[in-house]
């Protein structure tokens, strides 16, 4: 099954990013999780081991950018 995640600060871009996706996938088995903040994503990739095959991520977010993010993911990605 395919993971993803959307990290998003905007409550419309965020829904509009998720229908776009969700339609882009149609039948394709997935998992979508949102997230409004850098800090909540990294909290779910910390705690739950959650790893995402494909993120979506907000360039500017008020806690920081998507591509630190991006950078801390990536970091994380190999952690068991």
């Amino acid at each position: 099954m395919l993971q993803l995640a959307v990290c998003d600060d905007e409550a419309v871009c965020l829904r509009q990013t998720v229908d776009i996706l969700r339609a882009a996938l149609g039948d394709t088995p997935h998992q979508l999780k949102t997230f409004e903040n850098a800090p909540a994503m990294l909290a779910m990739l910390a705690e739950d081991g959650y790893r995402p095959d494909i993120a979506v991520l907000d360039v500017n977010l008020p806690d920081g950018d998507g591509f630190s993010l991006m950078k801390e993911i990536r970091q994380m990605k190999d952690i068991p």
